[in-house]
């Protein structure tokens, strides 16, 4: 198995932080698609289990999540999400000799799982999706939705400037508590 850490450009120009673990003679290729809030690297032993399995692995960071480029938890539309996956799996594609692509999409990564097969599916050939985020349990109150709308509108445009960093100090200060000595010597810097 070979551990390999790199970033893909997403259509925009934004960097993606991408992990990898490449098996020889792979049976299939696993893309992860992790949730809100989250980053590719809490799924680190579901990539070492699946590789036992005979499976290479892809997880990526989503753009404003973990290390990749963008504001956190911001994106100008949810098809930026989708588009993004597409180049995931079009680099996966690139590299898996024939083989099989599966996705696993977990929350938020869910649903973008599920509307990245919905419209551009493009050769997967199979999908796990866990607790997708396609609805709220309960509805929101019309006050609280408009409250949303609005700071989607003005809130974002505060930071723009901070769109093409490579981290803000929010990841960097989540990965620096990681305990890595790679990341806590980013911090640092």
């Amino acid at each position: 198995m070979t551990y390999v850490e790199e970033t893909v450009t997403a259509s925009d120009g934004l960097r993606l932080f991408v992990r990898r673990r490449d098996l020889a003679g792979a049976r299939g290729e696993i893309v992860i698609v992790h949730g809100f809030g989250e980053h590719s690297g809490r799924y680190d032993r579901l990539g070492l289990h699946l590789n036992t399995h005979g499976y290479s692995v892809t997880a990526y960071d989503h753009r404003g999540h973990g290390l990749s480029d963008g504001l956190p938890g911001h994106v100008e539309s949810f098809t930026e999400y989708e588009a993004d996956l597409e180049r995931i799996v079009a680099a996966v594609r690139s590299r898996s000799e024939g083989r099989p692509i599966f996705l696993i999409g977990h929350s938020m990564g869910g649903l973008v799982a599920l509307r990245y097969l919905a419209t551009r599916s493009g050769g997967v050939a199979g999908a796990v999706i866990s607790a997708p985020l396609i609805g709220l349990a309960s509805p929101a109150p019309a006050y609280k939705l408009m409250i949303a709308r609005v700071g989607a509108r003005l809130a974002p445009g505060f930071r723009k400037w901070e769109r093409r960093t490579r981290a803000t100090r929010w990841s960097i200060a989540r990965s620096a508590r990681s305990g890595s000595p790679k990341r806590r010597a980013r911090w640092k810097r």
